[in-house]
């Protein structure tokens, strides 16, 4: 796993990208803000590797047109006094 700078909010906190990578080379980008799948690369039948997610290039592009693709937690996530919910 490896662990970079994706962006730093409107409040000034730093966000990380996580990247996880296979041993076939199918690659995952998870952003910590929102628990957001950023990016699935992986291969096409010709051996091709392209994102497959329909996701933002940038921590900017979430905080400026959020939609909340590939988001985990809403914007009520963690928010809701003696919240409960069954699984």
């Amino acid at each position: 796993m490896e662990t970079s700078p994706y962006g730093t909010t409107k409040d000034g906190q730093t966000v990380r990208l996580f990247t996880l990578t296979n041993s076939s080379g199918v690659e995952v980008q998870l952003c910590e803000y929102g628990a957001i799948v950023a990016s699935v690369k992986t291969p096409d039948c010709s051996g091709k590797f392209a994102n497959i997610t329909l996701a933002k290039d940038s921590l900017e592009g979430w905080l400026e047109n959020p939609e909340y693709l590939g988001a985990t937690v809403g914007r009520y996530g963690n928010r809701i006094s003696k919240g409960k919910f069954s699984i």
